[in-house]
């Protein structure tokens, strides 16, 4: 047990380092979403087992953005998305590529029970978590949206009662 614990507070001082150096070597490129998609269903290949994943792409999308940070920001909503959707019998998450000439959306959504109303305004805040009792620092989401905001992008929830929640990433689109 004092070996996770340590593991853990290890993990919050690493990702607290990262987020206190923010800023630091952003680099806007042009970024393939479906690569970003496949990248990071690859790398959370053991937090989606046993989920239904579907992916719905509209089209080829290259958006301008970090590779990394974008990378980052996708693994960790899938991640959440992953242990919302488990706590249903059947658990989804989607991913969504849109957009139009000017913005790129990449989205993932899950459908689980959903955030409620009351912790809504607080889900992005550092070191809110709803999971600390399983390991949670509340660093994810607050960090995703300092990753976006460097990136010159976007981080929004769309959040209803038993239906779910969807992240959605809006970057200017390339080209």
């Amino acid at each position: 047990d004092m070996g996770a614990a340590l593991d853990r507070i290890k993990g919050v001082l690493t990702t607290a380092r990262e987020f206190a150096q923010a800023g630091s070597g952003c680099r806007i490129e042009e970024v393939d979403l479906i690569a970003v998609v496949h990248d990071a269903r690859r790398w959370a290949a053991g937090e989606l087992h046993g989920i239904a994943v579907q992916e719905l792409i509209d089209g080829p999308f290259i958006a301008r953005a970090d590779q990394r940070l974008l990378g980052q920001i996708v693994l960790n909503l899938v991640t959440n998305a992953a242990h919302a959707a488990r706590q249903l019998p059947s658990p989804r998450v989607r991913f969504h590529v849109y957009g139009s000439e000017d913005i790129a959306i990449l989205s993932v959504r899950d459908n689980g029970p959903g955030v409620p109303p009351e912790i809504r305004d607080k889900i992005f805040e550092p070191f809110f978590t709803t999971r600390r009792d399983q390991g949670g620092t509340g660093l994810g989401l607050a960090l995703c949206r300092e990753y976006a905001a460097q990136m010159q992008a976007q981080l929004t929830l769309w959040t209803a009662p038993g239906r779910g929640a969807c992240f959605r990433i809006h970057m200017p689109a390339a080209g």
